[in-house]
């Protein structure tokens, strides 16, 4: 069967039917010379012809496409793992020869034609000589673009895929998919592997847990193997199982919890999880909690009398699950324990802290009385018990619209949260030594003017979220990472846990949360948009070792509320040595995923049993495209030679 493709332009058709016309006129007149005889005539003719239809061809660019059916052998691919892991998975060394020398390989050599399909990294065809020199020795693992880069051909029938299933990097063998017209193959090299257990990540109980209160726990699995890991989570309490539940984490992935638990007494207690499979019981890691009497016990200390702090005691007085003491009473009735939370006139000189090392909220009084009136307050960091209204704008404008207070002239240490319109600090926060403080004398005017206004019930707030913020959890106000510092391995994928507080606060349409990489010198290499803000959860992968940062930010209404930063070491990637064992349970479900089987290379000469060997009808396809085929200028050039030496020997020209 054949097929002609004419490709000339119109003009060039014209020319050659001219030619065609003129050559045929020409051999006409050829035809009636009587200067040869009849038969010389005749061959001269044919040659002629010959010459001039090959000329024609040539002219037209005519393309002729042969295509014949014939049997075939069937195509298989044999994709090579020679990373270093190969070299230690087993009992012995892999050796490529070994395989190429076994009964069921040159067996399958005979009836098909074999690829040899190598280099992780830019994946190649070589032969089988070529195959037989190579070391095994690449640095990274990634069978998946072995299998790609074999499907692009799409030309083989079957895959045979040797390896020990450690492949680190790229799409996992556990998830890849081929078109259903392939079929995969596996041989495993090396041991078993032993299975890994889940690792627990960033537990977190309550900050100061009250005797009464359910207490809310969230906590994290992670799972660092490359494959999906399916038990029993038990979490116990005092000798008592208070949660179990199966869980499934997928290959590398994280799962966050969180789950509300009954009051406990008063007293410390341990909490352990552990993993259940199979009756058998695996530890994985435990944490302390300490329940609180059943309120928040707080001493009230002024000397002399402050209207500010009589305010403050009336407020908390109407407040449930808070008792307020005066400082003789607490020591009184408490001679050996020091109260929750401190809220106390206070002078660094005159009237130092009477607690040490317990969160306090301290009102600043000034010596030389260098009171200044505020005028109109501004926010400098929008924390929690400044944030009265989810808009910025509006919030700002409540506490600008407060009615004046009187502000001293504080120049110690604390980081400024709120001030007045000429600079002066009225709020700062001192997390080194867990306080509080306030700069200003006159804020109980606020609870008494704020009577049916916009902002009524704003020193409620400010007190309230100011004791919140002390007692409940010292830190991050809005966002922070689960951990300090992070660690990894180059070309692995790791997590990075996000913690929110208080979003209940904040306007849920107008929030967004921004994880970012930076370089050693804190310059930003990738930035990740969380699809909404609550997400708790992240993956990162960096190619290189070395020191970075990730640092995550929460926005609203486009204005920075806060930001948390945590160190990533990342190691060199030692996959290849950290792991010596083959990954059976992987390379078998990858190939009964494809149609394919698992063989052990122990047991390497059941595989020819399972590649087809039938031979397939092919067709054939041949090509010529007339100015290219250099055979028809040789022809042609043929067909005029003879035509000159008949007329030389018959005494023409």
């Amino acid at each position: 069967m054949f097929t002609i493709d004419i490709t000339a332009s119109k003009i060039v058709w014209v020319l050659a039917a001219l030619f065609g016309i003129y050559a045929i006129y020409w051999l006409i007149r050829n035809l009636k010379d009587p200067y040869y005889s009849s038969a010389i005539k005749t061959i001269l003719v044919i040659l002629r012809t010959v010459a001039i239809l090959i000329f024609i061809i040539i002219f037209l660019d005519i393309k002729i496409t042969f295509v014949r059916d014939r049997q075939v052998k069937p195509e298989i691919a044999f994709l090579w793992d020679l990373s270093q892991s190969m070299n230690h998975v087993g009992d012995e060394d892999f050796s490529v020869t070994d395989i190429l020398r076994s009964s069921s390989y040159r067996e399958i050599d005979r009836q098909t034609s074999i690829y040899h399909i190598t280099n992780m990294q830019n994946p190649r065809i070589v032969t089988e000589a070529q195959l037989r020199s190579l070391p095994v020795d690449e640095v990274i693992s990634d069978n998946s673009k072995l299998i790609k880069f074999a499907e692009k051909q799409a030309r083989f029938h079957e895959l045979v895929l040797i390896s020990d299933g450690r492949s680190y990097i790229g799409e996992s063998l556990g998830s890849i998919k081929l078109s259903d017209k392939l079929t995969l193959h596996t041989i495993g090299v090396g041991n078993k592997t032993k299975k890994e257990l889940l690792q627990l990540r960033s537990v977190r109980f309550p900050d100061h847990v009250l005797q009464g209160d359910s207490i809310a726990v969230n906590w994290s699995l992670e799972n660092p193997s490359d494959e999906s890991i399916q038990t029993r989570l038990i979490i116990n309490n005092v000798k008592e199982n208070v949660f179990e539940q199966d869980v499934v984490i997928p290959a590398h992935g994280m799962m966050i919890y969180k789950k509300t638990f009954s009051p406990l007494p008063e007293g410390p207690s341990t909490w352990t999880w552990s993993l259940e499979k199979e009756n058998k019981r695996n530890e994985i890691g435990s944490e302390n909690l300490y329940v609180h009497s059943s309120a928040i016990r707080i001493v009230i200390h002024a000397n002399p009398p402050s209207q500010d702090i009589s305010m403050l005691t009336t407020v908390l007085s109407t407040l449930e699950r808070i008792e307020v003491f005066k400082d003789k009473e607490w020591k009184i009735a408490f001679p050996d324990e020091k109260p929750d939370l401190l809220i106390q006139t206070w002078h660094p000189l005159t009237e130092p802290k009477i607690y040490q090392n317990i969160p306090s909220i301290l009102l600043y009084r000034d010596l030389e009385n260098s009171y200044q009136t505020s005028g109109e307050l501004s926010i400098v960091g929008l924390q929690p018990y400044l944030n009265f209204n989810p808009d910025p704008i509006t919030n700002a404008r409540f506490w600008k619209s407060l009615p004046p207070i009187q502000v001293a002239n504080y120049k110690g240490e604390g980081s400024v949260i709120m001030k007045t319109e000429q600079g002066r600090p009225v709020i700062l926060e001192n997390t080194k030594d867990q306080s509080l403080l306030i700069t200003a004398s006159g804020l109980w005017r606020w609870n008494l003017a704020g009577f049916e206004k916009d902002w009524d019930g704003i020193y409620k707030h400010l007190i309230t979220g100011m004791i919140n913020n002390q007692i409940r959890r010292g830190g991050k106000s809005y966002i922070a990472l689960d951990d300090k510092i992070y660690s990894g391995i180059a070309y692995q994928p790791f997590n990075v846990g996000i913690e929110h507080y208080h979003f209940e606060l904040l306007d849920q349409s107008e929030t967004s949360v921004r994880v970012s990489l930076l370089d050693s010198n804190y310059q930003e290499i990738y930035r990740k948009e969380l699809n909404t803000p609550s997400e708790k959860v992240t993956s990162f992968i960096l190619k290189e070792a070395g020191e970075y940062f990730v640092e995550a930010e929460i926005f609203t209404h486009d204005l920075l509320l806060e930001s948390d930063t945590a160190k990533i070491l990342i190691n060199e990637n030692d996959m290849e040595d950290r792991y010596k064992s083959c990954d059976a349970n992987l390379l078998k479900r990858v190939a009964m995923r494809h149609g394919g089987h698992y063989v052990q290379i122990d047991d390497l000469d059941s595989l020819k049993y399972f590649i087809s060997t039938d031979k397939t009808w092919k067709p054939l396809t041949h090509l010529m495209i007339a100015r290219k085929a250099y055979f028809l200028y040789v022809l042609m050039f043929l067909m005029l030679c003879i035509d000159w030496i008949l007329r030389k020997r018959n005494g023409g020209m």
